[in-house]
């Protein structure tokens, strides 16, 4: 009974898993559903990448073929890059999750509803603009950084991703989504630092391999600077509201409070 006792105080104010389960499983439904979908459109992803890279050429920010060709001068390098863009992606974002599910429940809900929201957002672009990575874009000489290293493929890892996904890019979604939220539950000032220089490392991963431009991690930046505020604004505020009904009850050492009127107590 103890121990039961104790699972129930632990529980009090986190989610349950079940239901955690049941939403990470509908995200990736819905994900390879979209990539499902995606082959056909070969043609229309192509020509979106294309535009992308002529559009930065315009503005000057063109920087994915040096940087590809950088890295590939240097294999340990580019082997920790492919690695990083492999497993820290959805390693550190669902270590952060979880470890906020476990130690911040008060934060883990506005959290948890922000990174769905930023799943949704990019599963509707994914649908509605199929775009090409830079690897796989026919004469423009990219080369595929993860492969090339030894580690496989771009579509391998714990979650196979979708070919024609590059707009918007959501490791830096997901790592902005990271910075915000680890460096405001963390309290030394150093760690909060250094989870706010993760999207940067994540940027130069992404161009370095090769699997984004420029402007999907302008995209990625945009859609978690969006859905985090929007989630704080839609998640319901239970911990307030609960806080509302025990003021209107006893007094914090349990006792009611001291009617209107009576009498003071004599010295």
């Amino acid at each position: 009974m103890r121990v039961l006792r104790g699972w129930r105080r632990f529980q009090e104010g986190r989610t349950p898993v079940l239901g955690e389960l049941v939403v990470v499983l509908a995200l990736l439904w819905a994900y390879d559903w979209v990539r499902s979908k995606s082959h056909p459109r070969v043609g229309l992803a192509q020509r979106n990448g294309e535009d992308v890279l002529r559009l930065e050429t315009r503005l000057h920010i063109d920087a994915e073929h040096a940087a590809n060709a950088w890295v590939g001068r240097h294999d340990v390098l580019e082997w920790v890059a492919s690695l990083w863009y492999q497993s820290a992606h959805i390693c550190i974002t669902m270590g952060v999750l979880g470890w906020l599910w476990w130690r911040h429940p008060d934060r883990y809900r506005v959290a948890r509803n922000a990174l769905v929201l930023i799943n949704v957002a990019g599963l509707v672009i994914f649908a509605l603009y199929p775009c090409m990575p830079p690897r796989l874009l026919p004469g423009r000489h990219f080369v595929d950084a993860i492969e090339a290293s030894g580690l496989g493929s771009s579509p391998a890892g714990p979650v196979p991703a979708d070919q024609y996904a590059a707009m918007p890019s959501l490791h830096l979604a997901w790592a902005t989504w990271v910075a915000v939220t680890a460096s405001l539950a963390v309290g030394s000032v150093v760690l909060r630092r250094l989870w706010r220089c993760y999207p940067l490392v994540t940027a130069s991963v992404v161009v370095v391999t090769a699997n984004h431009y420029v402007l999907d991690i302008v995209a990625g930046v945009a859609v978690a600077a969006v859905a985090l505020p929007l989630a704080a604004r839609l998640t319901p505020q239970r911990a307030a509201r609960e806080g509302g009904v025990r003021g209107s009850g006893d007094g914090p050492a349990g006792r009611a409070p001291a009617r209107q009127g009576a009498a003071a107590p004599t010295p």
